[in-house]
């Protein structure tokens, strides 16, 4: 299974202080929770809370405020 989402980024998503500046580490982070947690319950068919989540970010994302595509899928099944 595979979700797109669209993810607005508005101007309380940035870590600019007087201007707009990258998107926050922690507001980037509850929006790969949230897509992960969907995709999961849809995956699974009922609840699938997040045990653990650990983002490394790689490059900033930019503009904020901004519209982003997210991606995420199952690749595999651990049991």
């Amino acid at each position: 299974k595979r979700g797109v989402w669209a993810v607005y980024f508005g101007p309380y998503t940035s870590n600019g202080d007087q201007q707009m500046g990258v998107g926050m580490g922690g507001a980037i982070t509850a929006v790969l929770d949230l897509l992960t947690a969907n995709l999961a319950m849809l995956y699974a068919g009922g609840v699938a809370p997040t045990a653990s989540i650990s983002v490394k970010m790689s490059r900033p994302a930019l503009p904020v405020p901004g519209l982003f595509k997210a991606e995420a899928w199952v690749e595999r099944e651990e049991k």
